[in-house]
Order: C-alpha cells, then structure tokens, then sequence
C-alpha cells in the first residue's frame, strides 16, 4: 500500500491550503454591494476597518486583486482608530495572502514580521499563534533548521488563547507537520486534540482532520482501526456545510472514497475538482497540485501504474515551477533575516531567562543574608544575656556575702548596747541601784544609745548606698566650710579625750562635688581620727595641689592600723572592725561607705599607716578652677595646721 505513504507526502500542502481557505474570521454575511455602500456612508475608522475586513474575506477566494485592495484599506483604518488588535489581524491576512495566493514569500515574510512585533508589544497570543503558525509554512517550504522552535512558540501562545479556533489549528499543523517527517507517534496526540476540538464546533474541520487520523493509523499498520475511524466520517457526510469552499469539500470526499475503496466516487471528486479549478480566471497552483497527488494516490491505490506515472510528470513540473517562484533573491534575503530574527529573540528569550534567575539568585542572597544577619543578632544578643545573668548572679553573689558579713557584724554590735539597756531596767525595776549607781549607769547608757544612733544611721546610709539610691550630684561647693561645720560637730568628742582638733584650709577653698556625700566621707574620716587617737593627741586638716586636683589630708597621732587590715580597710570585713581608745565600738562599714561615696564622686582616696605613730587620709577631689592657689600651695608645700 504504497500509495499511503506518497498520500502522506501531501498531507502538509493539504493543511496549508486548509489554511489558506479559513485564515482568521468570518465569510461575509451581506451582499458585497450592501458592504461597499456601508464602507463609503461609514465614518468611523473602526468601523470602516471591519467592513474592509469583511469585504476581503468575501473576495479571497476568488478574487485576489479585491481581497488585497480592502486588506489595505482595512489596515490603514484600523491604524487610524489605534485598533491594535485590527492592525495585527490586517498584517497577518495579508503575510497569509502573499503565502498562499500570489505566493510571494518576501513580502509575506515583512507582514508577518510587522504583525508578530505589534501583537507581541501587546501580549496579543492569538495573532502570535497565528503568526508562527504562518512562519512555520514558510520554515517548511525553505526548509529552515528553526522549525521546531516556531512549532514549540505557535504552540506557547496558542495555549494562552482562549480561542478554540487558534488552538485547533496550532494543533493541526503540529500534527502535518510530524507527519510530514514520518513521526507518526508524536503526530497523533496532536491529531486527537484537534478532532476533538472540531467534533465540538466545526464537523468539516472534523472531517478534515479526521481523514489525516486515518493515515495515521494506515502509516502505523491499524488498518481496522483506519477503516473504522473512515466508516464513523461518512457517516457524518449529511451534517456537511462545504463552508470552506468546493475545493477543500471535493477533496476531503475523494480521500474518504479512496479508503472507502469507492474508487468511482473519489475519481468523480477529483474530476470535477480539477474542472471547477482549470475555469478559474487565475488558477490555484496549489489546488491543481493537490488535485494532481490525490489522482496519483487513487491510481496506486487502482494500480493503475500508467496513470500515475502520467500525473508525476505534471506534479513535478508543478514543484519546480513553485520552488523557482518561492526561492527568489528577495525571498532568500526575508528567509535569512527571519532566521536571525528568530535566533535574536532566542537569545533574547535566554537573556530574560538568565536575568529571571540572576534576580531569583539576588533574593536568595538577600535572604539568607537577613537570616545570617538575624542569627548573627540573636547570638550576640543570646550572648549579652547570658553575660547580663552572669555579671547579675556574681553581684547577686557579692550580696549576698554582704549580707552575710552584716549580720555577723549587726548580731555583734547591736546585741551588746541592747542588753545593757535591758538589764539596766530589770535593775531599776528591782529597786537594788542607789541614786548614784543610777546617774552613772544612765551616763552609760546615753553613751551607748548614742553610738547605737550613729550605728544605724551609717547603716541606713550604706543600705541606700547599696540599693542604688545614692548618686553624685556634683556641684561647686566650699571645702573649708564643711570641713569647719563638721569640726564643729565633733569638738565636744575631741575636748573630751583633749585632742587638738584643727583645720587650715583657706575660707575660699572650694572643690567639685555632691556636697552630702563629701559631708559624709569628712565626718567619718574625722570620727576614726578621733576615736583611734589616745587623750592629748591632735587632727590636723590640711590641703595641697596635685596636678589637676584638690588634696585634702587628714593626720592623726593616733594608734596607727595593723599592716594585716590595710589591704581589708575599705572591704565589708569583721577584720576591719576594732575599738577605740576608749573602747568606742565600730560598725566595720564606715569606710566601706566612704570608698564608695568617694568613686561615685569620681575622687581618689589613699591612706598611710604605721602602728603607734599614727594615720593619714588623702582626698583627691576635683578642684573649682575659679579658685588661684598662692604661690606656695603652686609648688605643693602643706599647709600644717595651727
């Protein structure tokens, strides 16, 4: 069954010419008279460009002058209107009448180049199926390497396309198309899709369609298939409209014949075909050259070897006549800038893709750049907790020795002046003191209360300290008056155990500092002095310069501290606890306190100390500029006091 196979071989002119007959829209419904005389009355470009349109259409098939003329006019009324949907129909109409009826591929080539570029500035995918579907015939007739490309980009839009009509024939051709190069298994999928298409809207198309299916299947050896397939389209023959022309009907008829093996049937066709096309003012070319292989396929199919032969010699004088129309020097120059335009947009395509991915690639970055950024943050955030918790539980730690060193020193001191007082009253009570027992222990006791007094009063002032309550509020403030008011407050202490208690600061000496805190640190530098110097001692105050600051010197005759509590003096310890000359007991906080007032204050304090000769307390303090030192106090001589 030879003849199948040189039947295949037409298949794809068959479609092309199935092309040419329907195109994109509709046969005129009115009298071309009444569409000429709405085209003059009309005014409306949009409107002129549809009745234009119209107007071709109806005469395409016959009349290839006219169709031109109102293809032109519909073009330039719809460029007026800005209707670039009507533009890019009109372009593709006349790129489909330069291909199949004057068969001019160069100028066929320019209007579907200028209609692929408007529809793609506006994402039309209907006319961009069309297009490349256009542009693929031309791939085939010159034999381009980029045909499956323009297949895979006519497929592309036709997808987008809600258009039935666009789909259908997207479908179609891929299928002639893989016909045409015997790839029947990829052919078919395709077939189906459009005969499904067409069974729904159109039966002529169907049964277009259909017949190409039967080749398939007769090409794959299902020749029961095929013949069913074949019974199922004649059966249909009475739904037939022959809306496409008599060509496309005779021609669809002779083939069902032919695998009807009704073989006077088809021959009737075709004769009658050829007829109608050889009275024609201008023959189709085409049409006689498929009337011409369809005889040849129903003379194999005969095996009327003779015949056939015949009509080979006309088919091939046929092919060359249209090779040598289609291979012209202008058609070479649009085959060659439409292979680089297509390879352009390849690469175009491949750009934007590359630049999609270079873009998604920069996100990604940026993303995990955030999160590298977010988790690099939350370590060094993580991190400061946990040396917060840390620094918290060693202070915390640090309290709560403090606290364990005030009570040891609280449960001592406290206790003591408390039980007196409680057996001083069982005492008074029982009525066993006598007048003058009672006067000297109340002595004693107003001693004692008064150093419980100063116990708690240094302690409340440490507690504060402690809680953070106490902050410096520098300010420029007299030295020499504070020293003075808290001389004042400790001369009847000193007259008491005779000690010569003096200062020889300059009234104007003034320093920079929290005016409480430095009455604090004074008063309790000068009580140590005088609780730890014996009867007939002295204190002297005294100042100097030292550098960029204010030195107050505090010295003493007194008993001197051990070597061993000097490195604890200014620590909570109960080693730094010890009594007076006169036994007068010590809280162990006193210069605990001071230490802090003094780095609150941004000062310094030092001291010096030799067991039995005495102590000395040096202050550094910021000084008050306003204040000039004499020459003396300049080159840093003490003043000693009096």
């Amino acid at each position: 069954m030879c003849y199948y196979f040189v039947g295949c071989r037409t298949i794809i002119l068959r479609h092309l010419l199935f092309l040419s007959m329907m195109g994109i829209g509709t046969r005129a419904v009115c009298s071309p008279d009444s569409l000429r005389r709405q085209l003059i009355s009309t005014t409306s470009d949009s409107a002129r460009g549809q009745i234009a349109w119209t107007l071709a259409v109806y005469y395409e098939p016959e009349q290839t002058d006219s169709c031109l003329y109102y293809l032109y006019q519909s073009l330039g009324s719809m460029q007026r209107a800005g209707n670039t949907s009507g533009v890019a129909r009109a372009m593709h109409r006349l790129g489909h009448m330069y291909l199949y009826v004057v068969k001019d591929e160069a100028r066929a080539i320019h209007w579907i180049t200028k209609a692929k570029a408007i529809a793609t500035r506006h994402n039309d995918h209907r006319h961009l199926a069309a297009c490349y579907q256009l542009l693929c015939v031309v791939a085939v007739h010159q034999r381009m390497q980029s045909l499956p490309e323009l297949m895979n980009l006519a497929l592309l839009h036709a997808q987008k396309t809600n258009d039935w009509e666009v789909r259908a024939d997207v479908y179609g051709l891929c299928s002639e198309i893989n016909i045409l190069q015997q790839r029947y298994s990829q052919a078919k999928p395709y077939c189906l899709r459009t005969m499904h298409i067409y069974e729904q809207h159109d039966v002529d198309r169907w049964i277009t369609i259909g017949l190409d299916y039967c080749k398939i299947l007769q090409a794959q050896g299902q020749h029961k298939q095929a013949l069913a397939v074949a019974r199922r389209l004649a059966a249909a023959k009475s739904k037939l409209r022959q809306s496409r022309g008599f060509f496309i009907y005779s021609n669809d008829m002779a083939q069902l014949a032919i695998f009807l093996k009704q073989y006077d049937e088809a021959e009737s066709y075709l004769l009658k075909g050829l007829s109608h096309e050889q009275k024609r003012v201008k023959p189709d070319t085409l049409h006689l050259l498929h009337y011409y292989r369809t005889l040849t396929e129903l003379y194999l199919a005969q095996n009327d070897y003779k015949r056939a032969y015949g009509l080979s010699k006309t088919i091939n004088q046929i092919q060359l006549w249209l090779q040598r129309v289609r291979q012209t020097r202008d058609a070479k120059i649009q085959v060659a800038e439409l292979k680089a335009a297509v390879a352009i947009e390849r690469k175009e395509k491949e750009l934007a893709t590359l630049e999609t991915k270079q873009r998604q690639q920069r996100i990604y970055n940026l993303i995990v750049f955030s999160v590298s950024v977010l988790l690099l943050s939350f370590l060094i955030v993580l991190f400061h907790s946990r040396w917060r918790i840390e620094r918290q539980r060693i202070q915390l730690m640090q309290l709560n020795q403090t606290k364990d060193k005030l009570f040891t020193i609280l449960s001592h001191d406290l206790r003591s002046p408390v039980a007196g007082l409680k057996n001083f009253i069982a005492l008074h009570d029982w009525g066993v003191l006598s007048k003058a027992e009672f006067n000297q222990s109340v002595q004693s006791l107003s001693d004692r209360l008064t150093q419980v007094s100063n116990l708690l009063e240094s302690l409340l002032s440490w507690s504060v300290a402690q809680l953070g309550g106490l902050r410096a509020e520098p300010a420029v403030v007299s030295l020499s008056a504070i020293v003075a008011q808290e001389i004042r407050l400790l001369q009847t202490v000193a007259d008491d155990k005779r000690i010569d208690l003096r200062s020889a600061l300059p009234e104007n000496l003034c320093a920079f500092a929290d005016p409480n805190h430095l009455s604090i640190i004074i008063r309790n530098l000068l009580q140590n002095a005088v609780k730890f110097t014996r009867p007939g001692g002295s204190i002297a105050v005294a100042h100097k310069y030292h550098r960029h600051k204010i030195c107050l010197i505090i010295t003493d005759t007194g008993v001197g501290i051990p070597a061993d509590t000097l490195t604890t003096l200014f620590t909570l310890s109960r080693k730094s606890v010890r009594f007076g000359t006169r036994n007068e007991p010590g809280l162990g906080i006193g210069l605990n306190f001071v230490k802090e007032l003094v780095d609150a204050n941004k000062a310094e304090i030092q001291v010096e100390s030799s067991e039995n000769e005495g102590t000395t307390f040096r202050l550094y303090l910021q000084r008050d500029y306003k204040y000039e030192p004499t020459e003396a106090e300049t080159v840093g001589h003490t003043v000693e006091s009096i």
